[in-house]
């Protein structure tokens, strides 16, 4: 991935919230296309969780899918064209415990200990509307190849408690 497609696209988190009376969270971001042209963003449903002990990446990118995982096939992602100097706005919600989808996370759920944590937004798009080569099923290789990532700077996202 060239340094300059990573800082062509611009993802910030403008805001998180937390209920803890209704055990829900939620974090507003901002994706910012930065270059002189059309670019595609991922904007399938699901996402990866990662966490170490104090940082949460949720990464709307497509990863390669977790080993021994049994699907019909890696279809290419859902995107939605973003034009150049543009941005769309974008919301996760989140109800605890969070549902994971297990083609992408080892986890099918996950709810971290009660606190505050460091939260980054991580996005995947793409120069073009689909890969080179992609033709159906069974893709991941020419997806992972024609997606670039942006990540935000940190954010903070309150967990409630359990």
């Amino acid at each position: 991935m060239s340094e300059a497609a990573v800082a062509s696209v611009h993802v910030e988190i403008v805001r998180t919230a937390t209920d803890s009376a209704r055990a829900t969270s939620s974090i507003d971001y901002r994706v910012r296309n930065l270059a002189s042209r059309r670019i595609w963003v991922v904007s399938d449903p699901w996402f990866v969780w990662q966490q170490s002990t104090d940082t949460v990446t949720i990464s709307f990118a497509r990863a390669p899918m977790v080993a021994g995982v049994e699907v019909f096939g890696y279809f290419d992602p859902e995107v939605v064209p973003l034009d150049p100097d543009a941005s769309m706005d974008k919301r996760l919600e989140i109800s605890w415990p969070l549902q994971l989808g297990t083609i992408w996370n080892r986890e099918p759920s996950v709810w971290p200990a009660a606190g505050r944590y460091r939260v980054r937004v991580e996005i995947g798009f793409g120069f073009t509307p689909h890969p080179t080569g992609s033709d159906g099923e069974d893709v991941e290789d020419a997806v992972l190849d024609w997606q670039h990532r942006a990540l935000s700077d940190a954010g903070e996202l309150e967990v409630p408690p359990k």
